[in-house]
């Protein structure tokens, strides 16, 4: 059972927090000169505890494609979009270096921050809505240090114990070290006509060779990225005409990534969203929360994601649930894309947890980072200033 560390913040208290961090981002982004945003490509951006001295953490080695530095710049923006975002990259920051200072590395791999829907602020309209739920193997330690920063998070914060996430991919036999997943759509880039099929990085071969540049195939990759902390998300661009994977015709269905709004809508009001793909299961399910910090297998990503459920349905009086599933998603299907009903993209499914909770990478997040690799590399490089026009395309409902 989850334990209330820092007691349910007032609307007042919260926004006066999420004001005070905002400020800091847009300062972060807006403000250093040529020499210190060089230094942001080589360290972990966070805001500082107010009684302690930063000690940020270096970035991966620098990549040539800047990965984990892009990475990190969408998130910082992404949590723009809300006060109650604001607040969870807050708490994430302060957890995280909380657990640097007590020399912890469970964080590593072992920790979820997520934002989730305070049921009783309907109740209660002073409180804020939104509340932080920290899942993580040291939760002794985090309850007794957490609350000294009540009034710097602004936020209320339970703390609960660890479930393991584990990626979706399924054992793919005979095919070396791959693993089955789906490509849940195709992202257009229309200042090139190029069309990317997109797909979970941990699903293929390490050896891949239908990869769209300037993605590259695991071995590749820093080696840190598979067991430790990483600010970009599992997914890779492949070839549109890739041979092991099925995807969606050229003339599949337009999608747009849900804005915060909408994702808040679908968990305040219990909209179901939907798995679109041939070869996965079209069950119901409903976001449970918003996620800037998750572990899945032996990765932690730093970077936003979606938690869905099952909806299931009491029949008889409760005597009969409906389905009788309680997961969400099963092995196999990482890689598929999840839409509301109105055809809004959510996000793409990355791992489970078990008792059936599903993560998934957040769509407009994804679609962002995806719009920095393709603006910053390969031939005819685009300024910042000149992103490439993406077009998302899902399979049909």
């Amino acid at each position: 059972m989850p334990t209330n560390v820092i007691p349910y913040s007032t609307v007042s208290h919260a926004t006066s927090c999420a004001e005070d961090r905002q400020r800091w981002v847009i300062n972060y982004l807006s403000g250093p000169g040529p020499q210190r945003r060089e230094q942001q490509r080589f360290t972990v951006v966070e805001e500082p505890l107010p009684d302690r001295p930063s000690q940020h953490e270096d970035l991966p080695p620098l990549e040539e494609d800047d990965f984990e530095f892009l990475g990190q710049l969408t998130r910082l923006r992404w949590q723009l979009a809300s006060r109650a975002l604001l607040l969870l990259e807050r708490a994430t920051d302060v957890v995280i270096q909380l657990f640097r200072a007590e020399s912890s590395l469970a964080w590593k791999n072992s920790l979820h921050v997520s934002l989730q829907r305070l049921r009783r602020a309907r109740v209660q309209g002073s409180l804020f809505p939104w509340r932080i739920v920290v899942r993580t193997r040291e939760k002794e330690m985090l309850s007794g240090v957490l609350p000294r920063y009540a009034d710097f998070l602004g936020i209320g914060v339970d703390v609960d114990d660890f479930h393991e996430v584990r990626p979706l991919g399924r054992c793919q036999a005979g095919y070396g070290d791959g693993q089955e997943g789906l490509v849940g759509g195709l992202i257009l880039d229309a200042t090139s006509n190029v069309t990317h099929a997109v797909t979970c990085g941990h699903v293929l071969a390490r050896q891949c060779g239908s990869l769209s540049p300037p993605f590259r195939p695991r071995e590749e990759i820093d080696p840190r990225r598979q067991r430790g902390t990483t600010h970009w998300p599992d997914v890779a661009l492949l070839d549109h005409g890739n041979p092991c994977h099925e995807v969606p015709p050229p003339n599949a269905p337009t999608v747009q990534p849900m804005n915060q709004a909408a994702i808040d809508r679908c968990v305040t009001d219990l909209l179901p969203v939907y798995k679109r793909h041939p070869h996965a299961r079209r069950n119901a399910g409903l976001v449970a929360s918003t996620n800037s910090l998750v572990s899945v297998g032996d990765t932690t990503y730093r970077f936003p994601h979606v938690s869905i459920i099952p909806r299931r349905i009491e029949y008889a009086f409760g005597m009969v649930t409906l389905p009788l599933s309680k997961h969400y998603s099963k092995p196999g299907e990482s890689g598929a894309w999840v839409c509301g009903a109105d055809s809004s993209w959510l996000g793409m499914v990355v791992g489970g947890m078990e008792g059936g909770v599903t993560y998934a990478v957040e769509a407009g997040a994804l679609m962002a980072f995806v719009s920095a690799i393709l603006g910053r590399s390969g031939p005819g490089i685009r300024t910042p200033s000149q992103p490439p026009l993406l077009l998302a395309r899902a399979w049909g409902a």
